[in-house]
């Protein structure tokens, strides 16, 4: 040995363990890992930088273009709901076990669809937004779909009813308030053949809106053996329908059925006016959609026209999810004082109710998880914009069918919408033909 050294320490053998005793060492070892891990992952899930600071909807506007009158109104409906929502605290997701207020993030697409198309990929790739919200419309939505589709990203479709959005199975894509064209045209072809029409013209603007609108139509028609004496389509930007006028009064019709957008519903019901024209029948989209809008571009000139009743004209007593009509109607002018309260105002809340109820009833925001949890709550909710129900392969909205209404004299020398098909919704009868 070297000096200073100790000598190697002699150590006892250990007792020889009984296997039990081993097994029950060994078990004990395992509870504690998987407890601790339990623990561990509890508390790591828990910490505040694990959970999001909030739920991050995407979103575009149009301040100015074709569809400006139509896409601030639904765009403010929504900034309605979010700010409703963030007062109480925002949106409980119980897999984060916490409650997150809910951002918009919202860009200006000036009624461009090349300029949505990249402001829509740059929500998601550059802003990484959970959920994506459409502008208006068909054709303003017609951009979001292919890429929420591409990038797994559910997009809540506000107002683009295109059939062509729903003609495949997809877990990305929700309409929440306005039905899909079948539903859209759901009491057309059976309205006319109540009142024994059979001569019927039919003009449409060639979009992802009006396009397949005009086509179910005419295939409800010929099922009944009545074919269109007329059926021609327009370019959606035209706004001269003299010589159009002038081709279907050639055909003496008794109704006249023109799909279009506000900005076709307003010079051809205008030009029918300085021209002198009245066909029997007329029926356009939007006086009973944008009642306020038609009455200050058109006024009289619409009295009589047959077109949807979309609340508040349209009025559902039986709201389960969200505000009535009333108190929304209170809420929207406390916050929007000088902007008119009209169905736009309605569609873009209702967009924000569904993704609440989506979110709440998954607890998740996965986007199938959300989308499946939609599902499960389709046809059980009635919200101020009526029944909320989708398919649930291609979520179309089958619900939220607007009845037929007619633009009639309110008694005070002003306008009123009267719904008079069908039978179990009217509160007036049809004036045919009109005087």
């Amino acid at each position: 040995m070297t000096q200073g050294s100790q000598p190697p320490q002699e150590s006892t053998p250990p007792k020889k363990r009984s296997r039990g005793a081993l097994i029950a060492v060994v078990v004990i070892v395992v509870i504690v890992v998987i407890v601790a891990g339990f623990y561990a992952a509890s508390y790591y899930a828990k910490k505040p930088s694990q959970v999001p600071s909030d739920i991050t909807i995407g979103t575009l506007y149009a301040s100015t273009g074709a569809f400006a009158s139509t896409s601030i109104p639904e765009y403010d409906g929504l900034l309605l709901w979010a700010n409703q929502v963030n007062s109480q605290g925002g949106i409980y997701v119980s897999s984060l076990g916490a409650k997150l207020k809910v951002k918009i993030i919202s860009y200006d697409d000036s009624s461009d669809t090349s300029t949505a198309t990249n402001l829509y990929t740059q929500l998601i790739t550059v802003n990484h937004v959970d959920f994506l919200v459409a502008d208006f419309g068909s054709v303003l939505t017609a951009p979001a779909v292919s890429i929420a589709e591409e990038h797994h990203v559910l997009l809540f479709d506000v107002t683009g009813s295109s059939a062509s959005f729903f003609n495949v199975s997809s877990p990305y894509i929700v309409l929440t308030s306005i039905p899909g064209s079948p539903a859209y045209a759901k009491y057309g072809a059976a309205q006319l053949l109540s009142l024994n029409i059979t001569k019927v013209a039919v003009a449409y603007a060639e979009n992802d809106f009006t396009t397949p609108l005009s086509q179910i139509f005419v295939s409800q028609l010929e099922s009944h053996n009545v074919t269109p004496v007329y059926y021609q389509g327009f370019p959606t930007s035209q706004t001269d329908f003299s010589s159009m006028i002038t081709t279907i009064q050639s055909y003496n019709p008794q109704a006249v059925v023109f799909y279009g957008y506000p900005t076709n519903d307003i010079p051809f019901i205008n030009e029918l006016h300085s021209m002198g024209v009245t066909f029997p029948y007329l029926f356009t989209i939007f006086p009973g959609q944008l009642f306020d809008l038609m009455q200050s571009a058109v006024g009289t000139n619409m009295t009589y026209t047959f077109t949807y009743a979309f609340p508040p004209e349209a009025v559902y007593n039986d709201v389960n999810y969200g505000m009535n009509l009333s108190s929304l109607e209170s809420a929207w002018n406390s916050t929007y004082p000088s902007v008119p309260f009209g169905y736009l105002s309605i569609a873009g809340y209702t967009a924000g109710l569904i993704i609440q109820d989506g979110i709440s009833t998954a607890g998740s925001l996965n986007a199938t998880a959300v989308r499946n949890a939609i599902n499960s709550f389709s046809g059980k909710i009635t919200t101020v914009d009526g029944l909320f129900q989708v398919d649930p392969t291609t979520g179309m909205q089958t619900g939220e069918s607007p009845p037929i209404g007619q633009v009639v004299p309110n008694g005070s020398g002003g306008l009123k919408v009267i719904i008079v098909y069908p039978a179990s919704m009217a509160t007036g009868t049809p004036i045919y033909p009109a005087p």
